[in-house]
């Protein structure tokens, strides 16, 4: 065990006291409590880079007299708190000692529902991480101006195998962070800024590489397609769903980031090609 994780660090996190070792972040330690904090942008295996804003917090720190070095108290006796930063993103703010969390402020919850009016780019049928949170966190109406939309090309193929839809990138930067760190393979990357801003590939020849299903799960809305894709429900008299869906395995110990990539399209295809064949048939 390395030295910084042998030390400990107590704080509170709305009103729950936990030790967690030095140098954990605030969204790992409010996991260890069952306190959820919505996240997108975030993945335990990437770097963070706090893109998505969601997971705002408000940090409390003990007040610190210059002097003697203590820590300040307040008339009753507790310690005082400084909240001036005000929410800061806790997928990259490590915890200190004696800090104090809240997640669930007023100020908190108009944030995450302000940022979610921003990235609610699609729904991906009752899939999608984006209309969950939306559900959960985000504003009842909309203030976007549809005549204001913003038109982008809706089917880039990146390969063989993988089509992106760039109407539906949320702008995350999972999928950048995963080529550069995970797969060593940085042919991704953002073009332009502010509303321009865009994915765009640098592959050549196209996106068919050894982590391209892992990759493919990386994206949190619908932005990228299977060009195989398989049937969702069973082609059967009965009323049991026969779902067909290829799901990644996380903390795998063999492959650390998901199934094989390559198990993935394969079995993809055997299926689809099985799926047609059925349809020929009933025609």
């Amino acid at each position: 065990m390395s030295d910084q994780n042998s030390v400990m660090v107590s704080l509170t996190i709305d009103d729950k006291d936990i030790s967690v070792p030095k140098g954990t972040l605030v969204v790992e330690a409010a996991k260890l409590l069952d306190t959820e904090i919505p996240v997108f942008c975030y993945h335990p295996k990437l770097e963070s880079i706090g893109a998505c804003r969601l997971c705002m917090v408000e940090i409390g720190l003990p007040v610190i007299d210059r002097a003697t070095g203590e820590k300040v108290l307040e008339a009753d006796g507790s310690v005082k708190l400084n909240f001036g930063k005000g929410q800061v993103t806790s997928c990259t703010t490590v915890v200190s000692e004696g800090m104090v969390v809240r997640t669930q402020t007023d100020g908190v919850k108009k944030t995450r529902a302000d940022m979610l009016e921003f990235l609610l780019t699609c729904d991906k049928g009752g899939e999608c991480p984006l209309q969950d949170l939306t559900m959960t966190y985000g504003h009842d109406t909309s203030r976007m101006d549809f005549q204001d939309k913003i038109r982008l090309d809706k089917r880039v193929p990146l390969g063989e195998l993988i089509v992106l839809d760039k109407e539906r990138c949320i702008q995350c930067a999972r999928c950048i962070r995963f080529q550069d760190e995970v797969a060593d393979d940085p042919v991704i990357e953002f073009h332009m800024r502010g509303r321009r801003l865009e994915i765009v590939t640098f592959s050549d020849p196209g996106f068919d590489r050894q982590h391209l299903g892992r990759q493919h799960d990386r994206y949190l809305s619908g932005r990228s397609a299977d060009h195989i894709r398989l049937p969702l429900w069973g082609a059967t008299m009965g009323t049991e769903p026969g779902g067909q869906y290829l799901l990644p395995l996380p903390g795998g110990l063999q492959h650390h980031h998901g199934y094989p990539p390559r198990g993935r399209f394969r079995r993809s295809a055997r299926h689809q090609t099985h799926f047609a064949a059925a349809e020929r048939s009933r025609q």
